[in-house]
């Protein structure tokens, strides 16, 4: 039931249209107020209104609570009340809460279906299948395809055989429609002018080079080589490479565990820096992968540590979305953590803990260890690593910090500008490829695959080469030292 019996409201414009066409006086320009049966009845205004089922007050536009009235001849408040409604009807006219139910119903319809089409049921029709079926067929698959673009932005329309895909750099291609489900399922460029069906380069490593093309305006150089071997993308002026590993194509399956640490120093002998670009960090931590990259393109955003405020921080989960959101190596457990702050936000942090103790050496009171440094995504803190690791200095006055840095993406700069002195390099490491990401080696030890029911005859690796899993080695790190005393 309608409560609102007039409304006052202004009539310019194409509102006045309604009122022109069905000669209701009224002063144009200005605000009038009219009783409700006179108000345009698809108005967006609001009323008051009962609901005819449940008795709820409600405020609802008039153009709504007119289409309720239009259908049913009632209006309820909400479709729990509609369904009370209709079941209520139905069962006092026909003795069902469902009508479509009843077996006047079905007769009725039957009788309908047998004078128009000549059979029970209308679809059985020959001559309904010839009028409607191709229209029905076409509207659904319409529907399908309507909903499918809503989710691929990237598919602009198609044919009998391809999608129609807009690529930045070519336009609208035809893509077929059984390469597009296959490129979309691995996450590759589906650009087949980018991304050629003939041509053996990884398509994840066409989205890289693609990337980097879209954000520097120099010569970026594809499949490079320097002395037989190739950098997948190269920046001369930068004297920069990126190399992209596939899990599988980069496991001990097919290379030997310093291969990568081999090429990276090859190439540093060459004064290239070689940055690589594991495929499960490409896949899952792309935002981070994209930030290291725009940082050294030199296209990151600049803040001035001048201008930041620097904070203690001991909420952990603080620290642990900033470094899963910003740092490549996610999160870690740390003792002593500063946070840099520009307008109340965090844009860099620094954290501590104390010095492990391995192989049973002996750990002294004031060795620490450095184990995370991020800057916020896409930002560069000029002066940030400095100004946090004097407070750290200054604060806690350590004998020594000791910091790890990995070559596969650093190259230790940052250390020496904070004084640290180069202490050596680690072994390359591996990881284990499960499901497509890289495992830590510490959770598929033997003794742990052992425990839980495997071969204890077969060694670690040959365990989880069974289960289908490999191992992938990264380039080792470089261990930088700090120390306070002379």
């Amino acid at each position: 039931m309608l409560l609102t019996k007039e409304l006052e409201f202004r009539i310019a414009g194409n509102v006045g249209d309604y009122y022109r066409k069905n000669n209701i006086d009224v002063k144009y320009n200005s605000v009038n107020k009219l009783p409700i049966e006179l108000v345009n009845p698809q108005s967006h205004l609001y009323v008051d209104a009962i609901c005819d089922v449940c008795g709820k007050e409600v405020k609802i536009q008039l153009r709504r609570y007119n289409k309720s009235i239009n259908i049913g001849g009632y209006y309820t408040c909400s479709s729990k009340c509609s369904v009370g409604k209709r079941e209520k009807t139905s069962l006092e006219r026909y003795g069902n809460k469902n009508n479509f139910k009843t077996d006047n119903f079905k007769e009725k319809t039957k009788k309908t279906n047998l004078e128009k089409w000549g059979y029970g049921h209308f679809r059985q029709s020959e001559e309904w299948k010839l009028k409607n079926r191709d229209n029905e067929t076409k509207k659904r698959k319409d529907t399908m395809f309507k909903h499918f673009l809503s989710e691929n932005k990237n598919v602009v329309g198609q044919d009998e055989n391809n999608f129609i895909i807009k690529c930045d750099i070519h336009g609208e291609v035809n893509l077929l429609k059984g390469l597009f489900s296959s490129r979309k399922i691995i996450g590759t460029e589906l650009c087949p002018i980018c991304n050629p069906i003939d041509k053996n380069i990884s398509g994840k490593e066409i989205l890289l080079h693609k990337f980097i093309c879209e954000n520097y305006d120099g010569e970026v150089i594809q499949s490079f080589k320097v002395k037989r071997k190739e950098i997948d993308v190269y920046i001369p002026e930068l004297k920069i490479g990126f190399e992209f590993n596939g899990l599988r194509w980069h496991s001990d399956l097919f290379l030997n565990k310093d291969y990568h640490i081999k090429k990276t120093n090859l190439l540093k002998e060459n004064n290239i820096r070689l940055i690589h670009i594991f495929e499960d960090d490409f896949d899952y931590k792309k935002n981070i992968v994209k930030s290291i990259i725009l940082n050294l393109l030199g296209k990151s955003e600049k803040i001035y540590a001048r201008k930041t405020t620097i904070r203690v921080i001991d909420d952990k989960n603080t620290i642990r979305n900033f470094l899963n959101n910003n740092h490549l190596q996610g999160f870690v457990n740390s003792d002593i953590n500063y946070g840099l702050y520009y307008n109340e936000e965090l844009v860099s942090l620094m954290t501590f803990m104390k010095k492990r103790k391995i192989f049973n050496k002996v750990v002294k009171n004031g060795q620490y260890e450095l184990v995370r440094f991020c800057n916020k995504l896409n930002y560069s803190v000029i002066g940030g690593a400095s100004k946090l690791f004097k407070k750290f200095l200054g604060d806690v006055k350590p004998i020594e910090v000791v910091s790890y840095c990995d070559i596969s993406w650093a190259n230790g700069n940052l250390y020496k500008k904070l004084g640290f002195n180069y202490d050596g390099i680690t072994k390359p490491n591996y990881f284990y490829a499960v499901n497509g990401k890289r495992e830590n080696r510490i959770n598929y030890q033997k003794h742990k695959l052992v425990n839980k029911g495997y071969d204890k005859s077969l060694t670690e690796n040959q365990i989880m080469n069974n289960l289908g899993h490999y191992r992938i080695y990264n380039c080792g790190n470089e261990k930088y030292i700090f120390t306070t005393q002379t």
